[in-house]
């Protein structure tokens, strides 16, 4: 079964374990310090539907990814990223707070 995200609070809500696939159904914005990167299970894909995740925090919260991966294999593809704002966590990237593993195609930042 897929899981279609057409919010933040969908995403925040994917549980790859259940739905190991997820489709971005619009573009959505990230706008909380306090957004908590998508835990990516063993083998699970996201496809961004050639839409667009923006990130625009403001304030004094750090970003720490979209998406969090712990040595699975993983695809994000199709998806477009836009960083209006924030400031990013070391050692987190803008796609994966850590342990960047997987098939990663077609992301444009």
């Amino acid at each position: 079964m897929t899981y279609l995200i057409t919010s933040v609070s969908d995403l925040s809500s994917w549980d790859s374990a259940s739905n190991p696939t997820a489709v971005l159904n619009n573009d959505i914005t990230i706008t909380s310090d306090s957004y908590i990167p998508v835990v990516l299970s063993s083998g699970a894909t996201f496809s961004g539907n050639n839409h667009t995740i923006t990130i625009a925090i403001l304030g004094s919260g750090n970003f720490n990814g979209i998406f969090q991966t712990y040595d699975y294999t993983n695809t994000i593809h199709n998806l477009k990223i836009n960083i209006e704002a924030g400031t990013l966590m070391s050692p987190a990237g803008w796609l994966i707070s850590t342990n960047p593993t997987g098939t990663f195609n077609f992301i444009s930042v």
